[in-house]
């Protein structure tokens, strides 16, 4: 078993260049190297700072190009990768929303945005990776393997439209390209219209943001420009591993951290919610897809207990709380014959 990270992280685009990519590609190229992981691992690093910008050098990057991110997708689709693998794949930067033009004028495409946005072609057409292909080249990933998780860390995330910028939200990571569709390829793959990275089976998802909201990166308490999703998600598996004990790494949940994620994210004045698709009991770096109740995480805090949930998670003052064991896998209703 090997875990394949590609991270991808794009400061230097031509327009509305961000800051904080790169080092967010930084913050989860350590966790994935981290020796707690307990699993070998593979990381194709993909990666466009801003000219000067100081970044890990531990692994060797090359620039996020359309077509390296493509060749870095189809090599996670090829017979390299074993049904008990693991493949973690990683994106912060900017997103696109563009309409699509033969359409009525409220359906629109999202893409991905690649250091070459604006690149010279012989159609003179923007470089763009779509939803459909994105999904695409993911189903392909998930037939060599079940274990596929995607952190998208840029606007538009979870859906196809945006809203406007809400005050004191730092840099938006969006493009808006409405005014170009024409310029756009929207040639896609036979496939299904979905949002981003939405819909492929046996692939967990985790979004920055709702479908009508904006990505943002903010200055850390160093002063190191960060996505809000992955500072959030950084600062929760600090916590993790804290109180973790000599639990791998590879074993950690979405389940014990995503509350500790959604706090973080709510507490930033960045407006943007961040969502998953798929079973929180599924690993974070990866692991096949799993069946149940997550439950919620319960630690010991002296002679008392501390649930790791709050209002947030629907749990308010008087609500009442049951202890199972790994059985049975779905809870019964509270107060049933069967629980």
């Amino acid at each position: 078993m090997k875990l394949h990270a590609l991270l991808i992280g794009v400061d230097a685009t031509p327009d509305r260049p961000l800051y904080g990519c790169v080092h967010d590609v930084d913050a989860v190229q350590r966790l994935v190297l981290d020796p707690r992981l307990g699993l070998p691992v593979h990381v194709t690093r993909l990666v466009s700072p801003q000219p000067g910008a100081v970044h890990d050098t531990a692994i060797a990057g090359a620039p996020a190009t359309l077509a390296a991110i493509r060749a870095a997708l189809a090599h996670l689709a090829s017979d390299a990768i074993a049904a008990d693998d693991r493949v973690f794949v990683y994106f912060s930067g900017h997103g696109a929303r563009v309409p699509v033009p033969k359409d009525a004028p409220e359906l629109y495409r999202e893409a991905l945005i690649p250091v070459d946005l604006e690149a010279d072609k012989p159609d003179g057409a923007y470089r763009l990776l779509f939803d459909d292909e994105l999904n695409a080249r993911l189903a392909a990933i998930a037939r060599r393997t079940r274990g596929v998780t995607v952190v998208l860390d840029c606007c538009f995330a979870a859906g196809a439209t945006r809203g406007a910028a809400p005050a004191g939200a730092g840099r938006a990571r969006f493009v808006d390209l409405r005014e170009h569709a024409n310029a756009c390829d929207m040639r896609a793959p036979d496939a299904e219209h979905r949002p981003l990275a939405s819909g492929v089976d046996d692939c967990h998802v985790i979004a920055a943001c709702l479908n009508h909201e904006l990505a943002s990166e903010r200055p850390d308490a160093r002063g190191i420009t960060r996505g809000v999703l992955t500072q959030a998600v950084a600062t929760a598996i600090a916590g993790a591993l804290a109180t973790g004990g000599d639990r791998p790494l590879a074993a950690l949940t979405w389940a014990e951290i995503w509350q500790a994620v959604r706090a973080e994210v709510a507490a930033q004045p960045s407006g943007q919610h961040p969502w998953m698709a798929g079973n929180p009991a599924r690993r974070v770096f990866g692991g096949p897809p799993v069946h149940g109740d997550a439950g919620v995480p319960v630690a010991r805090a002296g002679d008392a207990y501390t649930v790791e949930a709050g209002t947030l998670a629907g749990v308010t003052r008087g609500a009442e709380l049951a202890v199972y064991g790994h059985q049975p896998a779905y809870f019964p209703a509270l107060g049933a014959a069967r629980d």
